[in-house]
């Protein structure tokens, strides 16, 4: 591939030429592939051949010729934890690339060799035993031989944490420390010592919540560090479901980040309260004082959610409190949400959880219709045809993850055969429903959106099981849609971002390998060499083409 020249503000800003573009358009006049694409400002302005294209070069017009590369529209991640992510990301390691345990506990020695004895190393999820050669994570005496003058913690999704010797210390792990925390949250050895493994998420945030917390300013870097590690994966937009503990306090980070400039990826907000008993008072001043849709192209609050209600919150393998009382705090606090016309994304696992989410939403609708909100159930993995039918009926969506990617044998075990069941995914697509692609993670599953589209693709795990039968496999332009123009449906931007034709935002990325033909167990291999939003390079591997500044201010009318 080749660059140009830079820019002029007459002509053309950008030109990409001589790819293999898929457009996604909805247009009259632009085709589904076209050979390229000419950028001004921040918008597309023309797609077709190269030598249409070529009318619009000018002196500074910078020129790229992508020698027969795929080019997508950019990628959303419409259920992802970023913020969250930035408030730990300088101190984290991540192990998410890491094939073989051996190297994985290098990286930690490594970091140790560049760090003042006593500094925290953080391993927080995005990883999976599965993905080591070895079959298996860590041994407490294994990090102390890799770092034996600092703490250490790693947490392996939501299931287990591990610290090791020093790293117990800090966080004061004694017998006398958890005498009143269940007993089963946490290991023993044979002769009745804790080892540093505990287990489940109240254990997980027990011990996260005793390692001293980065400063404000190392928040700050570890958002724009964050941002652009999703950049550099494909991703221009995400959809930030918030997460456990993240109440209205915990957006300080970001907002200062997009407030420098320092924002690599739209980010969409979706906000909910801090913790238990604080969802009415924290809601209800969130649709008093927030207004829907503040702030810009880069970064802008969506709505509510995941999160509305904590006692309702399910999990893969845990049940939630849907009960009568349950069910009712659940209407009331959607009905304040739908009485202000927000947007929500509700999480729900378990069959049981989307079923009273759904007897709620119906309920409220009869007051306050939801059907041009866009709401939505996040997960909703053991949803049956009847759930997605009733999903259809209020005019919502369904925001999936390939919770099978990294899970697999958790969730076959707790869930039915998924070859023998139809997934609520394909059956809410072949209903026209709405339906976006996305990761859940940073800590519960990678990041990395082709690695999350070859699942639903191929139905093969990272273990090499094959957890989705052919006939509920999506095809490859099927999981592309719903994570580009499809999952910006979601923030109400499917007329601006998502698709490649004459006036949507620019948008894309320049793939290392071609999605549509590439050997199906290839897709996961596949990376971004050139990720362009609103006109400018975010993330480049390319010779001659740099990180460019923020973009323009872009605003979006709501229905």
């Amino acid at each position: 591939m080749t660059d140009g020249s830079t820019r002029k503000r007459g002509g053309a800003d950008l030109i990409v030429v001589n790819a293999l573009i898929t457009t996604l358009a909805d247009d009259a006049t632009t085709a589904p592939e076209v050979e390229a694409i000419v950028v001004r400002g921040d918008r597309i302005v023309f797609a077709g051949t190269s030598e249409e294209a070529e009318a619009f070069r000018g002196p500074d017009t910078r020129w790229i010729d992508a020698d027969g590369a795929r080019v997508v529209p950019g990628l959303i991640d419409s259920h992802i934890h970023m913020v969250r992510s930035g408030h730990s990301w300088n101190g984290e390691i991540r192990w998410g690339t890491q094939s073989s345990l051996k190297d994985a506990l290098a990286s930690v020695s490594s970091r140790a060799q560049e760090l003042p004895p006593g500094t925290w190393i953080q391993i927080l999820g995005g990883w999976h035993p599965d993905q080591f050669v070895e079959g298996r994570g860590p041994s407490a005496a294994e990090l102390d031989e890799a770092a034996p003058d600092h703490p250490v913690f790693v947490q392996c999704l939501y299931d287990w944490g591990l610290l090791n010797s020093v790293g117990a210390q800090h966080v004061g792990l004694t017998p006398d420390a958890i005498a009143d925390l269940d007993p089963a949250g946490f290991e023993y050895d044979e002769q009745g010592n804790l080892t540093g493994r505990l287990w489940g998420m109240p254990m997980l945030k027990w011990a996260f919540q005793r390692i001293p917390k980065l400063s404000i300013e190392e928040q700050v870097a570890g958002t724009a560090r964050v941002s652009r590690e999703l950049a550099r994966a494909g991703l221009t937009g995400v959809i930030d479901g918030g997460g456990v503990t993240m109440g209205p306090d915990a957006y300080e980070a970001v907002y200062e980040t997009w407030r420098r400039g320092e924002l690599s990826v739209r980010t969409r907000l979706m906000l909910h309260s801090s913790g238990p008993g604080a969802e009415f008072d924290e809601i209800g001043n969130f649709l008093r004082y927030v207004r829907i849709d503040a702030g810009d192209g880069m970064l802008r609050v969506n709505g509510g959610g995941e999160i509305v209600l904590y006692r309702s919150h399910d999990g893969m393998t845990e049940s939630a409190d849907v009960g009568e009382d349950a069910a009712e705090e659940l209407y009331r606090i959607f009905r304040m949400f739908a009485q202000k016309r927000w947007t929500v994304h509700m999480h729900a696992i378990q069959a049981d959880t989307a079923d009273a989410v759904l007897t709620a939403w119906e309920r409220v609708s009869e007051e306050f219709p939801v059907r041009d909100l866009r709401w939505a159930i996040v997960h909703g993995d053991n949803m049956d045809t009847a759930a997605v039918e009733r999903l259809g009926r209020l005019g919502a969506g369904l925001l999936t993850q390939a919770l099978y990617w990294f899970q697999a044998d958790t969730a076959v075990e707790h869930w039915s055969d998924p070859a023998s069941e139809t997934s609520p995914f394909l059956a809410a697509i072949k209903r026209d429903i709405r339906v976006g692609l996305g990761s859940d993670g940073l800590r519960a599953n990678t990041f990395d959106p082709f690695s999350i589209m070859s699942w639903f693709v191929t139905g093969v795990s990272i273990n090499g099981s094959r957890t989705l039968s052919p006939a509920h496999r999506l095809t490859r332009e099927e999981a592309l849609r719903a994570y580009t123009v499809d999952a910006a449906w979601f923030s109400f931007e499917e007329e601006q971002r998502g698709r490649l034709q004459p006036g949507t935002l620019a948008d894309f990325v320049v793939l290392s390998d071609d999605y549509f033909t590439v050997a199906e167990d290839d897709i996961r291999k596949i990376r971004s060499v050139l990720t362009v939003l609103g006109g400018r390079a975010t993330h480049s591997d390319l010779d001659g083409i740099r990180v460019d500044p923020q973009p323009r201010e872009v605003t979006v009318d709501r229905v």
